[in-house]
């Protein structure tokens, strides 16, 4: 009815592009579909060893970020789209300046390279403009 997932999204080869699900929920709730969400619902996912490391998440919060401006451009309004770019601007900026400082904890800074790495994948999107089926 809906014409399911968009095959353009959800991981293929070396590219780390997601959304899927988003992508169809947008278009249930164009059609007034409503979403709940259950606090006591539990969803366990097998993680390969291959995507335990820094450099895996890195990649994955980078495609993560292009998925969201796939989807924003797509799904929402330009004004919504707009001020996400700048918001995620803001972001980058603030995440720069806060990584230079030397009391982080480890932790600490490997969650703004993550913040920083997927703004960076959603300014390579909308700068290039990006369509997922060029990836």
């Amino acid at each position: 009815k809906f014409n399911g997932f968009n095959e353009n999204l959800g991981r293929k080869g070396n590219n780390y592009i997601t959304g899927e699900e988003m992508d169809l929920c947008y278009k249930l709730q164009e059609k007034g579909y409503k979403f709940f969400y259950n606090h006591k619902a539990v969803v366990f996912h097998v993680v390969g060893e291959n995507r335990a490391s820094k450099k895996y998440f890195l990649d994955s919060t980078f495609g993560k970020g292009i998925t969201l401006a796939y989807l924003k451009r797509n799904n929402k309004s330009f004004l919504i789209f707009a001020s996400s770019f700048f918001i995620k601007l803001f972001f980058v900026l603030f995440s720069y300046i806060t990584l230079s400082l030397r009391n982080l904890s480890e932790k600490e800074k490997f969650k703004l390279k993550c913040i920083i790495s997927s703004n960076l994948g959603y300014f390579y999107a909308v700068l290039l403009g990006l369509d997922l089926g060029d990836l």
